[in-house]
């Protein structure tokens, strides 16, 4: 009986470490790169020219959300709409030419097929804070987290184990909605390469009942 409470106490210890662990919020860019290991991919807008509007990003494997109809994300000169850069000179907003008040939150999609494990950026707007969430197929928000504001910029990033299909950056503190960010940083994998929170609950559980047999026969 000792060594099923032993084994039973520490599947829930496991359980418990999984749920607790499946999305994990970073304000250090180098902590968040490790977190998110291979296949992290950085925009930092500098390809594309100052107005353009950006609808999808191929090579980070994401789409975007209109603003409005017809108005997607668009690139600004971060310092000449008076805010900040971490490289180069361009950004990205969530307005028209810069225009205030701005027009909500910048919402990013994954292709189909595909989740977003990490994705982190600057908040480059220097006077508005902003709030990272992340969000799983049946639109559940799966871990959010505010950044700071200020010069330098400061980071923002989640690292998810599960995957989310939808993540939105909004502007929290500031009543003009403003959102300027940089260096958007994104990993994604395929749906097959995801575990679902069943999957790791069920491994968990086998390797408990493995752990529980082995004692018996060792009893």
């Amino acid at each position: 009986m000792k060594s099923f409470r032993s084994v039973a106490g520490g599947f829930l210890v496991a359980v418990a470490t999984i749920a607790s662990a499946s999305a994990t919020p970073f304000t250090n860019e180098t902590l968040f790169q490790t977190a998110a290991g291979g296949g992290l991919s950085v925009e930092t807008f500098e390809g594309f020219a100052v107005g353009n509007q950006v609808g999808s990003l191929p090579a980070l494997g994401v789409t975007f959300g209109e603003l409005f109809p017809g108005q997607f994300p668009e690139v600004a000169n971060g310092l000449g709409i008076g805010g900040t850069v971490v490289s180069g000179t361009n950004v990205l907003i969530n307005n028209d030419n810069a225009s205030l008040p701005a027009d909500g939150p910048i919402v990013i999609f994954a292709v189909p097929g595909s989740l977003i494990t990490a994705l982190g950026y600057f908040n480059t707007s220097v006077d508005d804070t902003t709030r990272l969430s992340f969000f799983d197929s049946n639109d559940v928000l799966i871990e959010n987290a505010n950044s700071g504001n200020g010069i330098p910029a400061p980071f923002l990033g989640i690292f998810n184990v599960v995957g989310a299909t939808r993540v939105e950056i909004q502007s929290t503190g500031n009543a003009n909605n403003f959102i300027s960010i940089d260096n958007l940083q994104i990993v994604t994998a395929s749906i097959t390469e995801v575990p679902e929170p069943g999957t790791l609950f069920l491994f968990s559980l086998g390797l408990a009942g493995l752990g529980f047999a082995r004692r018996r026969r060792t009893a």
